[in-house]
């Protein structure tokens, strides 16, 4: 009976210093993994983006960006082209690179107009009526013309605008995504040497327990 008392009170001393021991080191374990669960909902899932998802959306924006470049090139070669013409030509060589369809029905008239012209000059005299109306229609075509091709270029002009302004958007975008990837990185390094550390921690004080 004495031996039994005794065999009792060592296992029960064993159980309350294990008991201890295990208080002792449940704090330690509960902080670290404290530590990468903070760090994970801080850095990481705080995001609100996986690295996948995000080098996704990146490979989408680099695809869409060589598009709005090479919408912005051709915006620049049009505009560019008539832009020239006009300055080295002047409006109606201009008018000729454009296929609106007013456009076209404006030089059509004044084709026509021109024709007309030509065809009284080797019958009436310069100050005929005829000659004098034909003229004037002349002239009204063509500022209409002008006005037409100016507006155009206009247009042309904004067009160049707007795509120089979405590609450089698109652009600002991409660069604010590869920081974030970056950052990400970094993130996820750090997370996993935490993760080593809780790791460290945890088999430490399963040694301690252990070895008492």
């Amino acid at each position: 009976t004495s031996q039994i008392r005794q065999l009792s009170d060592t296992v029960q001393g064993a159980t309350d210093f294990l008991t201890d021991r295990v208080a002792e080191t449940r704090a330690e374990v509960e902080q670290a993994e404290a530590a990468v669960e903070d760090y994970r909902i801080d850095r990481l899932a705080g995001g609100g983006i996986s690295p996948e998802l995000l080098a996704q959306q990146m490979s989408e924006l680099s695809t869409q960006l060589a598009v709005a470049r090479a919408d912005q090139a051709s915006a620049e070669a049009r505009f560019g082209q008539i832009q020239t013409v006009i300055d080295d030509s002047g409006m109606a060589a201009g008018a000729e690179l454009l296929s609106s369809p007013f456009v076209l029905s404006l030089r059509e008239r004044l084709s026509e107009l021109q024709r007309e012209r030509a065809d009284l000059s080797t019958r009436l005299g310069p100050d005929h009526p005829d000659r004098i109306r034909v003229r004037a229609a002349i002239d009204l075509v063509e500022v209409e013309l002008a006005d037409e091709v100016r507006k155009i270029v206009e247009t042309l002009r904004n067009d160049v605008a707007v795509a120089r302004i979405r590609a450089d958007s698109l652009q600002d975008s991409l660069s604010g995504m590869e920081t974030r990837a970056a950052d990400l990185s970094r993130a996820s390094l750090e997370l996993r040497q935490l993760e080593r550390e809780a790791d460290a921690v945890i088999g430490h004080t399963a040694l301690r327990v252990v070895i008492g």
